[in-house]
């Protein structure tokens, strides 16, 4: 499973990878981020379909321990600043293949199950939501090689006209709303950890600054619009 995150991992758009293979590979084996990954892929499956709060108490208090010692005792690499900025990314991307590769006969590749493991993750370690479909971008020829090549198959025998057709969701653009944004942003995973098992107690100051957002995403599936949408011009 880290194999298919290693490989799939380059920019959409430039083909390259914010780092090299071998420390990628490396980062993701160490006995730390394997940890962290294993309870959150238990942790997922037991709030999704059987939650035992107790056991996901546990296995919360074994992540935050366990991403705490990975921010302290991880040999440091020249890469590190940009590995752990991509952690809640590339955690979420290895939960996918895993789900994938572990139930086979299920199916994960929706808007709702992606988006569940990309806020676990991202609000675990960042303390704040990702970007609305992040997903979007991720190579599912690399995180679920199998299913990836009937779709593509499937595809093609339905395609019946050739080349690219631009689409767009057939709806009004969701609304902006303000949101509270701490610029300190705080791991909920690290104030777990200092509260329960460090001397140290969480000092300094918020500061919160209004941001905009938007307070939805547009509904999946959709309706599409092909081709390009010009505004109607009154007379």
């Amino acid at each position: 499973m880290v194999d298919n995150v290693v490989r799939g991992e380059r920019d959409p758009f430039s083909g390259k990878s914010f780092c090299t293979r071998k420390e990628l590979k490396k980062f993701l084996s160490s006995p730390y981020t394997r940890a962290i990954l294993l309870d959150s892929f238990w942790w997922i499956f037991h709030d999704r379909y059987q939650p035992k709060k107790e056991l996901q108490n546990k296995l919360f208090d074994r992540i935050a321990r366990n991403y705490a010692r990975l921010l302290l005792n991880e040999p440091r690499s020249h890469y590190e600043e940009a590995l752990l900025k991509r952690l809640p990314s590339l955690l979420s991307k290895c939960l996918y293949t895993s789900f994938c590769s572990c139930f086979p006969q299920s199916w994960f590749n929706t808007h709702e199950f992606k988006t569940d493991i990309c806020n676990t993750m991202n609000l675990w370690i960042a303390g704040v939501y990702p970007c609305p479909q992040s997903y979007v971008y991720w190579d599912y020829s690399e995180l679920d090689p199998e299913r990836f090549r009937r779709e593509e198959l499937m595809s093609q025998r339905k395609r019946v006209v050739k080349g690219k057709i631009a689409s767009h969701p057939a709806c009004r653009s969701p609304e902006m709303v303000e949101n509270c944004f701490n610029i300190y942003g705080k791991s909920p995973l690290i104030v777990y950890f200092l509260y329960n098992y460090s001397f140290l107690r969480q000092h300094g100051q918020d500061v919160l600054v209004a941001r905009r957002e938007k307070a939805n995403i547009v509904p999946y599936p959709c309706l599409l619009q092909a081709g390009p949408i010009f505004p109607a011009l009154s007379l």
